[in-house]
């Protein structure tokens, strides 16, 4: 997975999923942009003939279908698409399915509705997040099964250091410009979910971005140390929102991998000191 920043969640199974995932979904920081989430066949060595139920919402799924394509592999079988139909975001998400189909692997695609300053070295998004009532259908969705797992994709609300020749939309960040090399390429943040059986529920933050770093290379050091440390303090602030909607308290953990990581790795781990279990 090459160099990222990764917080782990570890919640009881029988933690709602909605009162869970409501500070995400309610969030100025983070705001969710599209959810990719699937459920394998039990008999996973039976590969032919049997297929994925997958549950797809929101604008900018290219990398969940890249991520079906290249890892999963299994062709979809019961399909809940989001969104009205007819609309244009639903002939999107069908647009995705038929991807899946095709076992389409073209990383580098952006959305439609994905726009891109190459002058800043990102993308971004302007279309308004996905709703509470995404945040429902996906419960109901995962709630008929025990081994559900989704991605969440949200845009990111990035600090920067002012820049008058640079007056986008930082507030719709999506991930690094498609001219970045490939491992920049990921979205600012993924949100993974696994239920694993009636044990636990797993929520992960990854990020292969270094938005949160006092050296980092994205966005052509608009990011300086103390707007990283804004982006910190942010991502901090809502994973101890996710925690306080527990009744349960969750094991949280921390890991970095990759040496850009690696190098500020205390310095990361410092801020979220009181929040760690680990």
């Amino acid at each position: 997975m090459g160099r990222y920043l990764a917080f782990d969640l570890y919640f009881p199974r029988e933690t709602s999923l909605t009162n869970l995932l409501r500070p995400l979904f309610q969030s100025d920081f983070m705001q969710p942009m599209s959810v990719g989430g699937h459920v394998i066949p039990k008999h996973r060595k039976r590969r032919h003939g049997l297929a994925a139920h997958y549950f797809l919402a929101g604008y900018a799924l290219e990398h969940f279908a890249v991520r079906c394509n290249s890892m999963l592999r299994w062709q979809p079988g019961g399909l809940i698409l989001d969104a009205p139909d007819p609309s244009p975001e639903y002939d999107y998400l069908v647009d995705i399915v038929n991807r899946i189909r095709r076992r389409n692997n073209e990383y580098a695609t952006r959305s439609i509705y994905e726009f891109e300053d190459p002058s800043a070295d990102l993308t971004f998004i302007l279309h308004p997040p996905l709703g509470l009532d995404t945040l429902q259908h996906l419960d109901n969705w995962q709630s008929d099964t025990t081994s559900a797992s989704f991605i969440i994709y949200p845009s990111v609300s990035v600090a920067i250091h002012p820049d008058e020749n640079h007056p986008i939309p930082w507030t719709n960040a999506y991930r690094c410009s498609m001219t970045s090399p490939r491992h920049l390429m990921e979205v600012f943040v993924n949100l993974y979910s696994n239920f694993h059986s009636q044990s636990y529920i797993n929520l992960c933050f990854l990020s292969h971005a270094s938005i949160w770093l006092a050296n980092g290379d994205d966005l052509n050091g608009l990011v300086t140390e103390d707007k990283a440390d804004a982006n910190l303090a942010q991502l901090k602030t809502l994973i101890r929102d996710i925690i306080e909607s527990s009744e349960a308290q969750p094991e949280v953990s921390m890991l970095t991998e990759g040496r850009i990581f690696h190098i500020e790795h205390e310095r990361i781990r410092a801020t979220f000191s009181d929040i760690l279990t680990d």
